[in-house]
């Protein structure tokens, strides 16, 4: 009883930090938590789970993906008619200079909002106001939540990548407001022939995998395209160079800064190392960006997160 009145307790005051001093001392448990995780991932990957906090558990063994030949099994589209001989995919790391690109075809923007104050850090203020980044004439928005809401609002183009939960081995809507969100959006695309819903889900009936619309939208275009292009996929890193040393690849992998405003990075980030390095495996997949230079780097601290997704 005393435990949990502590962690109502701390829950509130966490919040009233958050929304006003945004003091660092109530983010220190989170970092310790953090370190120790990442630590024994380092020792012996799988019990890194142990620390995951509650709805961002990694997979338990009976939810990791079985492992095939291709990546793109782990994943299931459906009521889908949309298929593509080329797309290519621009996530925020690569900027808002589109110039080479006018003569691309299909391109994508995924998630293209940024912070309005430009001089802030992703890393720190990950869910600090953004804007939706106007799209060059031709290019399509693409991916979920507010970026696809300011989209009806503008009357903007774009694809909805809905994604569903296996549950009882059919896809589910398991969040209530997920449900009354997506009623909109059917309605929505149904008056508007230049919108379309894409929905997918995983091969999995782990409903806490954090995954992200990055992920999301290369795994869902490789499946229908024939070819796929991705560009600024760098996972909020700035850089990566080889021959790190293990001090620097463990802060980086329980990067301080992202502590504050997203607990869960840690397994966003073992996520990305394994999908991927599964994507980059794949002939018709070419993939520009620091996440792809991490896992061409360091194929050891790979292997470790493909422990967590795969049997």
């Amino acid at each position: 009883m005393v435990v949990d009145l502590f962690g109502r307790i701390s829950k509130v005051l966490r919040f009233i930090n958050s929304r006003t001093l945004k003091l660092k001392v109530f983010t220190y448990p989170d970092l310790i938590r953090i370190k120790i995780q990442v630590l024994l991932f380092f020792i012996y990957p799988t019990l890194s789970n142990i620390l995951s906090l509650k709805q961002n558990k990694l997979p338990s063994h009976k939810e990791k993906f079985n492992k095939t030949d291709n990546v793109l099994d782990n994943i299931v589209i459906f009521d889908n008619d949309l298929k593509f001989d080329e797309v290519n995919i621009f996530l925020r790391g690569h900027g808002k200079n589109f110039s080479k690109f006018n003569n691309k075809k299909n391109c994508m923007l995924v998630n293209y909002s940024f912070l309005d104050d430009d001089k802030l850090s992703e890393s720190e203020n990950y869910f600090s106001k953004r804007t939706l980044y106007q799209t060059p004439k031709g290019f399509l928005n693409v991916g979920s939540g507010s970026e696809i809401e300011e989209c009806m609002k503008k009357n903007i183009s774009f694809i909805l990548l809905q994604r569903y939960q296996l549950f009882d081995n059919k896809p589910h809507l398991i969040n209530p407001k997920e449900v009354k969100e997506n009623n909109i959006y059917e309605n929505y695309v149904k008056k508007n022939k230049n919108c379309k819903i894409i929905k997918f889900y995983f091969n999995t009936p782990c409903k806490t995998i954090r995954s992200g619309s990055g992920i999301h939208a290369a795994m869902v275009f490789s499946k229908i395209s024939k070819k796929v292009n991705i560009y600024g996929w760098n996972f909020y890193l700035n850089e990566i160079s080889k021959n790190l040393s293990i001090f620097k690849l463990f802060n980086l992998l329980s990067n301080k800064s992202f502590v504050q405003s997203r607990k869960n990075h840690f397994e966003y980030t073992v996520c990305h190392l394994a999908i991927v390095n599964r994507l980059l495996e794949l002939k018709h997949v070419n993939i520009n960006g620091y996440i792809k230079d991490l896992c061409i780097f360091y194929p050891n601290i790979v292997k470790k997160a493909l422990k967590l997704f795969y049997k």
